[in-house]
């Protein structure tokens, strides 16, 4: 792709000098110019680069407009006589070119083959605008072609050429090279001298990177040449100056400089292939040198590796391998590296490891490299739940770039900064916080914010409880299942076989040594879609106290309805009404959308109002009643995920009950703390910016993280009210003080009075604390899902905390729209498999039948079996478990995406469930919870509309993004 630092600086000049070498280098050769205002630019390219009509270039201009104006003024012109063009269009339209192009060459006989070179020239500067007034450099981005930039070579075009670079740069293109024309024949001004000198100074070798041609180079010295960076420095080439005369024809001066435009052609070409290969190169070195999470390593096969090179939106940019060039005898590798591979042929399959082969550039060539080729994969797990606006944002690029220019890192305790004070107001006084929270406490992750949260709780219950509080014993009520972070002390937060590792599966636990996990836990109802019905999911319980209360319930009502049930498990005997009592399998039937059982909508089941009348809501009230009484009495906090058990299973809980739960649990005599771990829940990811909204409470203390900074950095932090603050200094004046007053005077006792001489603190703090670097992220985070258009109005009616629903007023909120609706949901819980299937906001949590179909039997494991079969589609899921599927998508990702999405998913799981061959997924442990697994490429059962466009690597450009 050809941008120019500017207007007037030879765009098209360079890229017939572009294409004339491509031609002189035997290959066939493509010009597109997406958007062209006034006189076309094609006839100039025609009239040097084939004058005879004969010579193997396509020249093609997508959008022109007659009238000589910038393109958003043309495309605003035309909405009077026709439809305008979108950012959509335009990308649309190269990429369908492109792929014409390659289907051309592949009808061409095999000796007749050429190696493809596409030449994209865009208009105006780097930042002009485009047709739909989106900066041409964003427009294109996704596409992420290499980048030859034009130079100024006039008086100020310094300035001019590297705010360009930077802004090419700051967007995450690769600029190979940068071409000037000269304005005198001996460059006077030194333009390109100086352009280099800068370019070289930014990224100059690390002491010892350079190879130095030694023959015995080893794998690492090829890994880190090209050096650490993302990019080496661009290299400068300089042309003649055109004539002064614009009427004479340039056929002498391009004859002239056609010696430095295949200098050009040959570096940019080089340049793509080192590139690739010293990615394979990390490849390998990776795999020596890193240590990932949650993962098998005993299971773990290189080619089962993937290497993201870059991410875009909702896609990554992923290295893979395509089958024909593992299949294939030596003599026909380079056939198989042809331009016309297919998304079809490309299945990742084991390799032998090649043997370096050593080339003239002094970089380690394998055979890898060579079969090599780009694939944009759909981020099917929003990156481990964290991305927000979708990756490469140019906004959150920029914005974080402005604060390490301003600030790097500073000292936070007793310093202020701005991005830390205006995030903290946001979370307090507009975010989650709103009209409960009064402090934020800054660490680095999911983690971190737990214990800090856990350390405020047990300080506030002990200042509640005062001189009956047992200061060396308090523990957790936690939902079964829950799991709130991997550091020893959030550990204590769930039971200890969750805790230690245990897994039904495994004889030993991952952590034999651990002997916390010391926290009581209390069943929680689910509900999802099964069968097209959106009901109880109580059959996950294992409970019999909480099954019996629900059957109880739902038997009693006006239709003689009853939730069904299988519930064959275990007892936890914590608190368990009958601990050594089995419930047999239930079979009562379920008559559709019952008031107890069942719900028309989503929106039914958040009507707590209407549901606190319900029997259900009294059977609730009573199990949690005969929880708290039973449960020990160094139980002081209570700590629910708000609506999703995450690493727990994906599971969404009843929202009637975690409302009666956090209510009943609040009142005296248990008086409990109340934490909300919002890690993955909050901010926008199921729909309002605080989860615990759908359950019309407010905590102590809550945690935000993930999705804080968009993805982009780590940060989280623990939100507290003015009354856990003064847990730690209740001496401290504060407009919120008189409400805590009273509370501070009961807890007086000779522990509060040792603490007036030596006050309590709250131990515990990070270095990067209030990053403003990390800070600046969540307030551009914030700001670009608050101005959101999926951001809608809700309308819910709110019950005051143990009140009735006669005391029900109504509340407008803001809620991010889900992007699955109820309509999908049910389609989805019928596909073959699917057990239950369930959605908020932009998450998708699929349960799938414990027997899976023959394209199972490799695995053992259904969840398994479908994420492979989904990475063979393209899309990068993750599973939770054996039997369960979890999609999630940002809350900005387009609708069509969404669809596809479903598409996608619908053909993975009926290969799953219902294919009589068995999948070639590489043999992965079940009790991987979390791993990613391999990557693969599109390979069979995808239909020829929903493929994504590939190029090969020896395509200029080497490949590009494709919406899902």
């Amino acid at each position: 792709m050809v941008f120019g630092a500017g207007t007037d600086v030879g765009k098209t000049i360079i890229c017939a000098g572009l294409s004339m070498a491509a031609l002189h280098a035997n290959r066939r050769v493509c010009y597109i110019k997406p958007v062209q205002t006034g006189s076309l630019d094609e006839y100039f390219i025609q009239l040097y680069c084939n004058p005879r009509g004969i010579s193997d270039i396509f020249v093609r201009t997508l959008h022109h407009w007659k009238i000589n104006a910038a393109a958003h003024v043309a495309n605003k012109a035309q909405r009077k006589s026709g439809a305008p063009i979108s950012d959509q269009d335009l990308l649309s339209g190269i990429q369908r070119e492109m792929k014409a192009f390659a289907e051309i060459e592949a009808d061409v006989p095999a000796k007749q083959r050429k190696k493809p070179f596409i030449v994209v020239e865009t208009a105006g500067g780097v930042l002009s605008p485009g047709p739909n007034r989106t900066l041409q450099a964003d427009v294109y981005r996704s596409l992420r072609l290499p980048v030859v930039l034009v130079a100024d070579g006039r008086l100020g075009g310094i300035s001019a050429t590297l705010t360009s670079f930077e802004s090419l740069r700051l967007r995450g293109y690769t600029v190979h090279a940068i071409v000037l024309i000269a304005q005198d024949p001996n460059d006077t001004l030194g333009n390109s001298a100086t352009i280099q000198a800068h370019l070289d100074a930014i990224y100059q070798p690390i002491p010892g990177d350079v190879h130095t041609g030694n023959a015995e180079m080893t794998s690492s010295a090829a890994f880190t040449s090209p050096r650490w960076s993302l990019q080496r420095s661009p290299r400068v080439f300089t042309l003649s100056p055109i004539p002064n005369d614009r009427n004479q024809l340039l056929h002498n001066w391009f004859h002239q400089n056609m010696a430095t435009f295949l200098d050009v052609f040959h570096h940019v070409h080089q340049s793509e292939e080192e590139e690739l290969r010293s990615y394979v190169e990390m490849h390998r070195e990776g795999l020596k040198k890193v240590w990932w999470p949650f993962t098998n390593y005993y299971k773990v096969r290189p080619e089962d590796v993937g290497f993201i090179e870059s991410a875009h939106g909702d896609h990554y940019r992923v290295i893979t391998y395509p089958a024909a060039a593992h299949a294939k005898p030596p003599h026909a590798s380079h056939a198989s590296r042809s331009s016309h591979a297919s998304p079809a042929d490309a299945q990742l399959q084991p390799t032998a490891s090649a043997a370096p082969v050593a080339s003239p550039g002094g970089v380690n060539v394998t055979e890898e490299s060579k079969k090599a080729v780009f694939v944009s994969a759909f981020d099917g797990s929003a990156s481990w739940w964290t991305q927000a606006v979708g990756h490469g944002h140019v906004d959150l690029a920029a914005a974080l770039a402005e604060a390490a220019g301003r600030y790097g890192h500073v000292l936070f305790p007793r310093h202020l900064h701005a991005p830390a004070v205006q995030l903290a107001r946001y979370l307090t006084e507009k975010g989650p916080g709103k009209d409960w929270a009064d402090r934020v406490f800054f660490s680095e992750n999911e983690s971190s914010a737990v214990e800090v949260a856990l350390k405020m709780a047990f300080r506030l219950a002990q200042q509640r409880r005062g001189a009956a509080a047992d200061h060396k014993s308090m523990m957790v009520l936690s939902q079964r299942g829950a799991f709130h972070g991997d550091s020893v002390r959030a550990m204590n937060l769930v039971t200890h076989a969750v805790a230690a590792g245990a897994a039904p599966h495994h004889t030993d636990t991952q952590h034999p040594w651990y002997d916390g996990g010391h926290a009581v836990s209390i069943a929680t109802p689910c509900v999802a879609f099964q069968n097209g019905v959106l009901q109880l999911q109580v059959e996950d319980l294992q409970d019999a106290a909480i099954t019996a209360l629900v059957r109880e319930a739902t038997d009693g009502d006006e239709d003689g309805a009853a939730a069904s049930a299988t519930v064959g498990g275990p007892v936890d005997a914590s608190l368990a009404t009958s601990p050594a009592q089995f419930l047999p399998p239930l079979q009562a039937h379920h008559a559709p959308h019952s008031a107890q059982g069942s719900f028309h909508s989503t929106a039914e089941l958040f009507d707590l109002a209407q549901r606190l009348k319900t029997p259900l809501a009294t059977q609730y009230a009573r199990y949690i009643g005969d929880v708290l009484r039973r449960m020990p009495r160094e139980v002081a906090v209570l700590a629910i995920e708000p609506l999703l058990i995450a690493t727990g299973g994906m599971r969404f809980v009843d929202p009637l009950f975690q409302h009666l739960l956090v209510s009943l649990a609040r009142q005296p005599p248990h008086g409990l703390v109340v934490l909300c771990d919002e890690t993955v829940t909050g901010l926008y990811r199921l729909g309002p910016v605080a989860a615990a909204d759908w359950l019309q409470q407010r905590p102590d203390v809550a945690c935000y993280a993930k999705m804080l900074t968009g993805g982009y950095v780590p940060l989280a932090v623990t939100l507290a009210s003015e009354e856990v603050f003064a847990a730690f200094y209740p001496h401290i004046d504060g407009d919120a003080r008189a409400a805590s007053a009273a509370t501070v005077a009961t807890a007086a006792s000779a522990a509060s009075a040792a603490s007036a001489v030596h006050p309590p603190l709250l131990m515990h703090g990070h270095s990067f604390s209030a990053s403003p670097v990390a800070c600046t992220a969540a307030l551009e985070t914030l700001r670009l899902l608050e101005n959101s258009p999926r951001l809608e109005s809700h309308q819910t009616t709110r019950v005051a905390d143990g009140a009735g629903a006669a005391d029900a007023v109504p509340v407008e909120s803001r809620v991010m729209a889900a992007a699955f609706g109820d309509e999908d949901l049910r389609a989805v819980s019928k596909l073959p498999g699917v057990r239950s299937a369930m959605s908020l906001g932009s998450v998708l949590s699929i349960h799938l039948h414990a027997s899976g179909g023959p394209a199972t039997s490799s695995t053992g494991s259904p969840a398994l079996t479908v994420i492979r079969l989904l990475r063979q589609e393209r899309v990068f899921a993750r599973h939770v478990g054996t039997h369960s599927v979890c999609l999630m998508v940002t809350p900005v990702t387009a609708d069509y995406d969404q669809q596809r999405l479903l598409r996608v998913l619908r053909r993975a799981l009926t290969k799953a469930f219902y294919a009589n061959r068995a999948t070639a997924a590489a043999d992965v442990d079940e009790g991987d919870t979390q791993a990613t697994g391999g990557v693969e490429a599109a390979g069979g059962g995808a239909s020829a509309a929903d493929d994504a466009v590939v190029a090969p690597t020896n395509f200029s450009p080497a490949a590009f993004h494709t919406p899902l």
